[in-house]
């Protein structure tokens, strides 16, 4: 059947190759009064480009989707002419590489045809609108009626040179436009295009070999490329259900905020949170337009959504007030204590928002009702002495009744202010988790041992701020004898020298690593020498003499300062005394040197951290050994874990 191509499909390719045979499928012209009203009237809106210079339009031109410049190619025979002219290819390859969704144009049409094919929805044969039928790698549109005469099955192949072997060709090197049971249909111009080439060099072998391998090569060419437009065809019938439901839900949710507002409760949608929750419920998602009969029925439930949806709003402010008035304390507490003496002991901010006039006026104040610092400093000025001695005396209990439980003996108030009393905070729950050292009473101030402490009270971690309790402290049989031998060792009594006296008289203890071969060791203060001893391998420990620690004390009392550089000059600087032993001293011709210094603050209490010096001497050992047998204590005794 012969066909007459319009001369956007029939003109050659922009490169002057002949187009495709699979483009030549339209009828001369469309059926009488075909153009639509709207065609018409966008001719006329955009008759004035025509009197634009050539140069503007195409700068224009270039900035359009491939389916706008199609249809202003078909406005009107100027813009026709403008378009489809050889030196305005540069247009539409433009207008392809701006639309980043659009696979790239193939080879075997040109940028016209390519966008004809995607974006024109007629027939490509008869031309009438909405053709139901698509073959991208036959690079047909076509309606129903053209189906039954315009395409053929391979049955239908007549050919009196070899009939058998031309129809094997045609499977692998025409594409069909229509998958069918009783056998696929191939478009009939496409097919008689490939036999009447056939015919014409089958004599010759070399040429139709060579022809037949080219055929093959395009086929499959145009068979990846058409597996992308499918691809693309999927994403975009996707997309275009997906905006269908989205319009669908959002007219039903429209629908609904309108009546909530001629009822009153239009205010809770000014809130995100509260429309968010709303739109998640099935009353607003379900894809079916809302009527006036069909919001009488659902109307009920739509209330008692919004109304729980404003209770919810309405606590989470009230908590998100409650927790930044809860921070606001914390701050005046800090700067409540600053006025305090260092030494002093006192509670955590948890345990202030255990207090009823404070808890009460954290959470009972009207949420619209602001709380200044002059507000929270007065409840805290007004809380009596007495709950202070109180929460001491219930803390001391709480860690005597630890020393008794781990000890396996009696304990006082008074064993915890002995230099030999510690007790073993683990980091985590973890087997594996560090186990750490603390002394009394820093422990009662310490913010870790509050931190994720284990609590029945979902209230405690809700709040960010925890009471202080000993849960995850423990005591050791084996930390308590080091402790006593290391105070024996410094030539005091154990069983009566508190922490304050150690600290009074400041000994300073040498250790060495676990092995033979090396003199290398380090030089530590009480009391960090016990958490040194648990995070360290130590086997060896001895104590320096007075003169030795007043040396280490006058070093360690530079770098506390930051004075320390390890250059003499910096520190005649200082404005330090020129003292050789000030920085680095001999002691049995053994050179000291200054490593370093740790400063860490727990709460309030500042704590210099054990300051570590490498020397290479030697001097009496104290033989740890014996005692890391004594419990078996492996950094996870007690039963702090179960906590």
């Amino acid at each position: 059947m012969a066909s007459h191509p319009t001369p956007e499909d029939a003109s050659p390719n922009h490169d002057g190759s002949k187009p495709s045979a699979n483009s030549l499928h339209r009828a001369p012209t469309r059926a009488k009064g075909g153009r639509s009203k709207k065609g018409a009237v966008m001719g006329g809106k955009l008759a004035a480009l025509s009197e634009f210079p050539l140069d503007v339009m195409y700068e224009i031109f270039c900035y359009l989707h491939p389916a706008q410049l199609l249809a202003v190619s078909r406005t009107n025979k100027t813009l026709r002419g403008a378009l489809l002219r050889k030196n305005a290819r540069w247009i539409w390859k433009a207008s392809f590489r701006n639309a980043k969704d659009i696979p790239e144009p193939p080879t075997d049409l040109n940028e016209p045809q390519y966008a004809r094919l995607l974006f024109d929805k007629s027939c490509m044969y008869c031309l009438s609108p909405n053709a139901p039928h698509i073959s991208w790698k036959a690079r047909l549109r076509f309606c129903k009626r053209c189906m039954k005469t315009e395409f053929i099955r391979i049955t239908d192949v007549h050919n009196d040179e070899d009939e058998i072997l031309v129809r094997s060709f045609i499977r692998d090197r025409v594409h069909s436009a229509v998958e069918a049971y009783d056998g696929n249909l191939y478009p009939r111009a496409q097919v008689e295009v490939f036999c009447a080439e056939y015919n014409r060099i089958h004599n010759d072998k070399a040429q139709i070999s060579v022809w037949l391998k080219d055929q093959l090569w395009i086929y499959q060419r145009i068979n990846e490329h058409g597996d992308r437009l499918q691809d693309w065809t999927h994403r975009n019938e996707l997309k275009r259900r997906q905006a269908e439901k989205d319009e669908i839900r959002q007219i039903r949710r429209e629908f609904i905020y309108e009546r909530l507002r001629e009822i009153g409760l239009g205010d809770e949608l000014k809130f995100k949170k509260s429309r968010d929750d709303l739109n998640e419920d099935w009353l607003l998602k379900t894809l079916q337009r809302l009527t006036h009969r069909g919001w009488k029925i659902i109307e009920q439930d739509v209330i008692t959504l919004v109304q729980a949806s404003r209770t919810k709003r309405l606590a989470r402010e009230k908590e998100a007030t409650v927790q930044a008035r809860r921070d606001l304390l914390a701050k005046v507490y800090d700067d409540f204590l600053t006025l305090k003496p260092l030494d002093s002991v006192f509670p955590v901010v948890g345990d202030l928002l255990t207090v009823d006039r404070i808890r009460t006026a954290i959470e009972n104040t009207p949420v619209d009702q602001y709380m200044t610092w002059g507000t929270f400093r007065r409840l805290i000025d007004k809380i009596p002495q007495s709950w202070f001695v109180q929460r001491r005396q219930n803390a001391d209990a709480a860690l005597v009744n630890v020393l008794s439980r781990d000890l396996h003996r009696p304990a006082t108030t008074a064993d915890l202010s002995l230099a030999s009393t510690h007790f073993l905070l683990r980091a985590s729950y973890h087997a594996d988790a560090k186990v750490y050292v603390k002394m009394y009473p820093d422990v009662l101030a310490d913010a870790s041992v509050v931190t994720r402490v284990a609590s029945d009270s979902l209230e405690s971690f809700r709040t960010k701020f925890w009471p202080w309790v000993p849960a995850r402290l423990t005591a050791s049989r084996y930390v308590l004898k080091v402790a006593r031998a290391l105070v024996s060792l410094a030539g005091f009594d154990p069983d009566t020298t508190t922490r304050a006296e150690m600290e009074l008289h400041d000994p300073w203890f040498i250790s060495y690593p676990d092995s033979s071969d090396s003199q290398r060791a380090e030089v530590m203060r009480w009391p960090y020498v016990m958490n040194e001893i648990l995070q360290k391998n130590i086997k060896k420990l001895s104590v320096l003499s007075e003169e030795e620690a007043a040396r280490c004390r006058w070093d360690f009392r530079k770098v506390r300062l930051g004075v320390y550089s390890g250059d003499p000059q910096d520190e005649l600087d200082a404005g330090l005394p020129e003292v050789d032993s000030i920085t680095l001293f001999e002691v049995d011709t053994r050179l000291f040197e200054v490593d370093t210094g740790l400063f860490y603050v727990h709460g309030r209490l500042l704590d210099i951290g054990a300051h570590v010096l490498e020397v290479d001497i030697e001097l009496s050992e104290l033989d740890m050994g014996e005692w890391k047998s004594m419990d078996g204590f492996s950094g996870s005794e007690g039963r702090g874990g179960e906590h």
